[in-house]
């Protein structure tokens, strides 16, 4: 029998030997650092903010003369405002080639401006804008005592030196007269 426990005893020895013993683990890695990589950085110029754009200033007040260029109308109403003198019989208010007394005065904010006009006796309000081309564009309205309004239709003009030149288009009806006048004029030596 001592054979036979012999037997049996080693390999329980073995397995309890081997049973007790602790498991192995793996050992721990630490993974190395991440390094990134940044593009090469490019200086940025300096900033520099927008410019503002220089606004012409046309406030003040201006005189000076237009000149009739073109000028018509429909029925009587051209006779009134666009016909030439001929013999005895006087012309109308406004035959081509006539000049007339012209006064503006202007305040301005910006590119934002208005004012008063006279076209001789015919007074009236203006407004209007300064364009990013410097250029002076205007409407209003202007009326006179005897009946005649003028509505400005188209006003452009601009600075020249120290003279404002452009034309300006308007419209004419005089009361008591049916229809209206359309008459294109020329500003002519017109400086504040």
């Amino acid at each position: 029998m001592s054979t036979r426990l012999a037997i049996y005893v080693i390999p329980l020895t073995i397995f309890a030997a081997c049973s007790g013993a602790k498991t192995p683990t793996a050992p721990t890695l630490t993974p190395p650092p991440v390094t990134t990589v940044s593009p090469p950085v490019t200086p940025t110029p300096p900033v520099t903010p927008p410019t503002t754009p220089t606004i012409t200033s046309f406030a003040g007040s201006w005189r000076g003369a237009y000149v009739i260029e073109q000028c018509s109308g429909q029925g009587s109403i051209e006779d009134v405002l666009c016909s030439a003198p001929s013999g005895s019989r006087p012309g109308g208010l406004y035959p081509v080639g006539t000049a007339l007394q012209l006064a503006l005065s202007l305040t301005q904010n910006g590119s934002v401006v208005s004012g008063t006009i006279a076209f001789g006796e015919v007074t009236g309000l203006v407004t209007g804008t300064v364009t990013s081309d410097q250029r002076l564009v205007l409407r209003g309205r202007a009326t006179a005592t005897n009946g005649l309004s003028l509505d400005i239709t188209a006003w452009d003009t601009r600075l020249s030196g120290a003279q404002l030149v452009g034309t300006i288009a308007y419209t004419a009806e005089v009361r008591g007269f049916p229809g209206f006048g359309t008459m294109t004029s020329r500003l002519s030596g017109v400086q504040r």
